[in-house]
């Protein structure tokens, strides 16, 4: 199940996604009192993807005009009315991004996190500065503070994920004894279908982790660690 629609208040997100299950395009939209008021050009945003990354940002009425910011491995380049500024990330051991830096290697923006995700402005360089990649470096919808993955959202706050994995099926609970004392019951989650992400190779198929080790897994840091 895919995040297709998040409200906050009077303010909705639409997420539209290709065939490949990549999100590709999302829509900022107003509740005006009677209804979602159509946005105009400056609210649609195309995102190009490139071996399951999103490599390019776009604004505008088009996928195809507009091109506002380029993302790379270690970093982006933003472009606003013929000009273009480079940012560089500092990744923790986790791959989440703690300090951007411009050209000139000064601090533009610096981020702690909570335990579980949560992204904490630290004080130094500006709050408005917005990465879109946060905790193990995740996409960040900044309106609704969730961190989108592949196939689906998870919740910082909360620690957990939004929906199922869309290729699990949710098992009776297993019991977990000990010297024949039963102490617990948990799910069990097995694959439904082959997982077409290299990053997914990575997921136990019979015993879940927590949310959050599963989201490290999906990380940026664990894509790179698993390349040939």
């Amino acid at each position: 199940m895919r995040a297709s629609r998040m409200f906050g208040g009077d303010t909705r997100t639409e997420f539209f996604y290709n065939g490949a299950g990549e999100r590709y395009r999302k829509v900022e939209k107003e509740w005006s009192g009677s209804g979602w008021d159509t946005p105009s050009s400056s609210d649609k945003t195309y995102y190009i993807w490139c071996e399951g990354e999103i490599s390019q940002k776009r604004v505008g009425t088009s996928s195809y005009t507009g091109v506002t910011a380029n993302y790379y491995s270690d970093g982006e380049t933003r472009h606003d009315n013929s000009q273009s500024a480079k940012f560089y990330y500092n990744f923790d051991h986790q791959g989440s991004v703690r300090e951007v830096t411009d050209s000139s290697k000064t601090v533009v923006a610096a981020y702690d996190y909570t335990p579980f995700g949560d992204r904490i402005w630290k004080g130094t360089g500006s709050d408005t500065f917005n990465c879109e990649f946060a905790f193990t470096g995740h996409f960040c919808h900044p309106q609704s503070g969730l961190l989108l993955a592949m196939y689906r959202a998870y919740d910082p706050r909360t620690s957990r994920w939004l929906s199922h994995h869309c290729g699990e099926i949710l098992l009776p609970p297993a019991p977990l004894s000990v010297a024949g004392t039963l102490l617990a019951t948990r799910p069990r989650v097995v694959s439904a279908i082959h997982p077409v992400r290299p990053d997914e190779r990575m997921r136990a198929c019979c015993e879940p982790s927590t949310a959050h080790e599963e989201l490290l897994l999906s990380s940026r840091y664990a894509k790179r660690m698993t390349q040939p």
